[in-house]
């Protein structure tokens, strides 16, 4: 089910949650190389995550970031849908 990201603060819990995940995996012992690569593309959306973090909190000073915000947003919905 989809879920829309809206402000900051949904971003910055949604990057902990993920951040719990790939602690979780990692702190298994004898995790299956699967669950690796899981942590990694979770890590890898924290990532993502954090970039549209910082690009929302920089639109707020500068609105000629609205271009940026826009893809990024598309791209967060896209994430949703898969």
């Amino acid at each position: 089910m989809p879920v829309g990201i809206g402000g900051i603060g949904d971003v910055v819990a949604l990057i902990n949650i993920v951040r719990g995940f790939a602690e979780a995996i990692d702190g298994s012992r004898g995790s299956a190389p699967e669950y690796q690569e899981v942590k990694g593309e979770l890590e890898g959306l924290e990532t993502a995550l954090k970039c549209h973090q910082d690009i929302l909190q920089a639109r707020r000073d500068d609105p000629a970031l609205n271009a940026i915000f826009q893809s990024t947003q598309n791209t967060a919905e896209d994430c949703q849908m898969h």
